[in-house]
């Protein structure tokens, strides 16, 4: 490999040196070289171990056999894009432009690697760049994109129902793009894209940009704005995936709130039949103790009172976590909806609102009404106590039954 790259430099030496474009045909370089530096080349080409013919006193004919492994070798980038052009194929082997800046150009297809001189580059997308060049414009061309081609003009012509009809001319011959800005990427993601049918419409409006560009710089506007057009026709179908899942999302979102108001109204029910039980238990209570002339009776009635009470604290414990556990879906379901819906955010916020309020409302009736039956417990038991207290329990009314007896015996 260093010998090849020693007799490239050489080349690219004396087609520096040329007095006029040198040429390349059929495996052979013809230079014409100034007289005062024939002899120093004739005399390299020799340390070389290079075949070559002189042609009169300043012209030299050099044979190209020891690329024979390689793709070929051109004089500059005009001859390289045109050779690519018909035979793209060229750019997936190795290849040396002997005039490329002041010096000359190398890719390795072996490894991947690019030259600037004898250095080897990383920096340097000549090779990328015209790859996807010709296959951005092969693509173009299809079909399924281009409504017709004009060979003679270059120039595809294709149609879109909001912006109407484009002429844009793709020369056939790969233009030079900046070496320093990788291109394959952008071209790689739009023809990856243009198998979806609605992003190649919002490619080709965008396209509609370069209306008003002559013919011949069309595509040159279109290659230094490759990232901003490319970013635009991706927001315009992603905006069109968000417009046909916008009344998905919408009805998910009312489907979710009617969820969460039906399981809250589930709870709330259940609130609502103790919270009535409650006045009738102790107006039935209070009646009974009333009625009642024997303490032991009395003492009854205020234990299964008790014992209610609590089943009743317990039980509104029981839906109050209910509560909690509902409160917990919701806000980790509507977080989601709100990120990933593309809803508006005031649509959301009334829906997410609303279902707060209803929460809120719940868990505050759970708690007062603890509170309420808690104090109506003690009040009564107050009440209890002052009637067993003030009561007359003289021992004709204080007949104990036999069971109770025993138990107080024991």
């Amino acid at each position: 490999m260093n010998n090849v790259i020693n007799k490239i430099a050489l080349l690219s030496e004396m087609a520096h040196a040329s007095l006029d474009l040198p040429t390349i045909d059929v495996g052979v370089m013809v230079v014409n070289i100034e007289k005062n530096k024939f002899s120093y080349f004739v005399d390299k080409l020799t340390e070389f171990d290079c075949k070559f013919i002189k042609l009169g006193s300043n012209k030299i004919e050099i044979d190209l056999d020891f690329l024979i492994d390689e793709n070929g070798v051109f004089v500059d980038l005009n001859d390289f894009y045109q050779n690519v052009n018909l035979s793209p194929d060229i750019l997936r082997k190795n290849f040396y432009i002997l005039i490329y800046l002041d010096s000359f150009f190398g890719y390795n297809q072996g490894v991947g690697t690019s030259y600037l001189g004898e250095i080897e580059v990383f920096d340097n997308y000549l090779q990328t760049n015209t790859l996807a060049y010709i296959n951005l414009r092969n693509r173009l061309k299809k079909e399924d994109f281009a409504d017709y081609e004009n060979f003679a003009s270059e120039e595809i012509i294709f149609y879109t129902g909001t912006k109407g009809v484009l002429k844009l001319r793709i020369p056939s011959i790969p233009i030079f793009l900046d070496t320093s800005i990788d291109y394959s990427k952008y071209v790689n993601e739009i023809i990856d894209k243009m198998n979806s049918k609605d992003f190649t419409i919002h490619f080709k409006n965008v396209l509609f940009s370069l209306e008003k560009k002559s013919a011949n710089s069309q595509i040159e506007v279109f290659y230094l704005n490759i990232s901003s057009l490319l970013q635009e026709a991706n927001n315009n179908y992603e905006l069109q995936l968000k417009n046909f899942s916008f009344e998905k999302f919408k009805n998910d979102l009312l489907k979710e709130k009617e969820k969460y108001f039906a399981s809250l109204r589930e709870i709330l029910g259940k609130i609502l039949t103790q919270i009535l039980g409650v006045p009738i238990s102790i107006a039935a209570s209070t009646f009974a103790s009333y009625k009642i002339d024997n303490i032991y009776i009395l003492y009854l009635v205020l234990l299964s009172f008790l014992i209610y009470i609590i089943f009743a604290i317990y039980f509104q414990t029981i839906y109050y976590s209910d509560v909690l556990e509902v409160e917990k879906a919701f806000n980790k379901d509507f977080a989601k909806i709100a990120s990933d819906s593309g809803l508006p955010e005031l649509e959301v916020n009334s829906s997410r609102d609303s279902i707060k309020r209803r929460i809120k409302v719940i868990k505050n009736s759970i708690i007062i009404f603890i509170a309420s039956v808690v104090t109506l417990g003690l009040l009564f038991v107050f009440y209890m106590m002052f009637q067993i207290k003030q009561g007359d329990f003289s021992p004709k009314n204080d007949k104990v039954p036999r069971h109770f007896t025993s138990l107080l015996k024991k």
